[in-house]
């Protein structure tokens, strides 16, 4: 299903880009998702993400947000979007697993919950990604705030520029992107706020 190497003309084959173990652990779960599902990766992917595998649980996430747009039905698509949640909510079960390898995951799965949640665009999930939006991890406050500006959560605006003062780098740099994406009077009216107050040395 996927070609790992390129061909010369001569018909030889070319290494190409090395892929890191990541890539290769989300290649081979869609194509086993796709052969186990005749077509449909959805089933599989989900059994991933709520599987007792904890190591691939972040990559059948960030897989479910690559096939949004083929899950059509509106029962599989609320199926999914809840599993996402959950996910996002993060069980209990992976702070039961060992310190430093179940905290790297269970970030990894929120990150990638939150940005599938917003390829998906559902505004059912709004309340869960504004609750991320307080996460200790940057790269978790990012991924709502992106996800938010995909949704258009324009509920989310007051949550978006309460976090602005206490963003750094890609997260501010997210949560503005989101307000801007949101693009009603208010939320260009909090960037507006932010940046005078930041020109006066208050953010």
């Amino acid at each position: 299903m996927f070609r790992l190497f390129g061909r010369r003309r001569n018909g030889a084959q070319t290494p190409q880009r090395r892929l890191d173990s990541y890539e290769i652990r989300a290649r081979l779960l869609l194509e086993r998702a796709m052969n186990e599902g005749s077509g449909d990766p959805v089933p599989t992917l989900l059994g991933s993400l709520e599987g007792a595998d904890e190591a691939i649980r972040p990559t059948a996430a960030q897989l479910l947000g690559e096939v949004a747009g083929s899950v059509e039905k509106a029962a599989a698509r609320r199926e999914v979007v809840q599993a996402l949640i959950n996910a996002l909510a993060c069980p209990p079960l992976l702070r039961m697993i060992g310190p430093g390898i179940a905290a790297d995951t269970r970030v990894a799965l929120r990150i990638q919950a939150a940005e599938a949640l917003g390829k998906y665009h559902e505004q059912g999930a709004v309340l869960e990604l504004t609750e991320a939006l307080r996460s200790e991890f940057q790269g978790v406050r990012r991924a709502a705030a992106w996800a938010l500006g995909e949704i258009g959560a324009a509920e989310a605006i007051e949550a978006l520029s309460e976090a602005l003062p206490d963003g750094d780098g890609e997260a501010r740099a997210a949560i503005l992107a989101a307000l801007g994406r949101i693009g009603t009077a208010e939320a260009l009216d909090a960037i507006e706020v932010w940046k005078q107050a930041r020109s006066k040395g208050h953010a």
